[in-house]
């Protein structure tokens, strides 16, 4: 930059400071430079370096901002081969995530052949015996002509929050609690609710949906969620008092019932698939109630049906092609993770065989129609 010169001026008393400029200087090189060249040396130097840090930040800004305009674009629309197979459609996280339609389609039309084979032999039911045995579980929704046959533990709750938002009762399916959307029900139409001339209508040209569960899977979900010691729900003692005690009542001598609850999964297991106990009012509650009874798949011809096991792909999909207008954020919420295979270890490994296997017995429709396999369990 240069040197520093400082001198004392004994007429005046005063000290004089210069700089040797052998850059940007206004001065001759090594020559002294006066107080005023100086403050203009360094009034420009900073303009200069303020320059400079401007230009720096313009480019490094631009060329940032640029490169996030093209991240995004590939994110939401990618290649022009990509845009043809793939459809985009923000999770309720916010990060976009890309849905293979084409494999998404074939999958679809493997699930309904699949059901339609094993449907073959099954006799027909009239629209009024379809609304008495599954109408109260088929919701409606008539601006997107959708109806969804919900079953208990396979994310009901999360499709009863869509159809609430599809009805204009919410604004976005994470306005409720949990325990709120149980109240908030009766504001969607129900198939039970229509006459059976308008149901057999909707029946023929509205676009079905149900999902599905190993049953295995659903039974471990449906006593984590309702029984399992420690448990605090707004439901806990109701659980407990009607159904975990007459369990324990059941299967446990005198002398090993206490009135501390420690009702066991195996205890719970061996009631379900104890026959003696079919006419108990919790027998055949629809929380583990058959799958296949609750939404008849041989009977109503479902155009879409997902599964507890891709449950967000397949959900997404589905409200990409079926909800195009509008989006309806599917809600991310606390389950049992009983679809966690290292958890059903846990769970079914000291539920003794004969157990096991009259539980595979009371569910074994389930388990031919949705191509389930026992394997693993028994």
């Amino acid at each position: 930059m240069g040197n520093l010169h400082i001198t004392h001026n004994p007429p005046t008393g005063k000290w004089n400071v210069g700089i040797g400029c052998s850059v940007f200087s206004f001065c001759e090189v090594n020559s002294i430079c006066t107080y005023s060249n100086m403050r203009k040396v360094l009034t420009w130097r900073k303009v200069s370096l303020f320059c400079l840090f401007f230009l720096l930040t313009y480019v490094f800004v631009i060329t940032d901002l640029d490169n996030y305009k093209h991240v995004q674009q590939y994110k939401y629309d990618g290649t022009e081969k990509r845009r043809k197979q793939h459809s985009s459609r923000p999770l309720g996280n916010g990060i976009p995530k890309l849905i293979d339609v084409k494999k998404q389609a074939e999958q679809q039309s493997k699930r309904k052949e699949f059901i339609h084979n094993q449907c073959l032999q099954s006799p027909q039911q009239s629209i009024e015996s379809i609304q008495d045995t599954i109408g109260s579980h088929v919701m409606i929704n008539d601006k997107y002509k959708l109806m969804f046959c919900y079953i208990p533990k396979i994310g009901c709750t999360t499709w009863k929050r869509i159809f609430l938002v599809l009805s204009g009762f919410l604004n976005s399916t994470l306005d409720l609690k949990p325990g709120e959307v149980k109240a908030a029900f009766p504001n969607i139409t129900t198939l039970k609710q229509l006459p059976a001339k308008e149901a057999l209508e909707k029946l023929n040209t509205y676009t079905k949906i149900t999902f599905v569960r190993h049953p295995f899977s659903r039974v471990l979900s449906a006593f984590r969620s309702k029984l399992r010691p420690g448990l605090k729900f707004d439901y806990t003692k109701q659980w407990r008092d009607n159904l975990g005690q007459y369990i324990m009542n059941q299967y446990r001598s005198k002398e090993n019932i206490t009135d501390n609850y420690d009702l066991s999964f195996s205890e719970f297991v061996r009631y379900l698939g104890d026959n003696a106990q079919r006419h108990h009012r919790y027998f055949n509650n629809n929380h583990f109630y058959s799958q296949y009874k609750t939404c008849l798949p041989c009977h109503v011809n479902y155009d879409y049906i997902g599964t507890m096991e891709t449950f967000k792909d397949d959900a997404e999909y589905m409200l990409n092609t079926l909800v195009r207008d509008r989006f309806v954020e599917l809600p991310i919420v606390s389950g049992t993770n009983s679809s966690s295979l290292r958890l059903q270890g846990d769970y079914y490994f000291k539920v003794p065989l004969d157990y096991l296997e009259l539980l595979y017995k009371r569910y074994r429709d389930d388990f031919k129609m949705f191509g389930y396999s026992p394997n693993g369990f028994l």
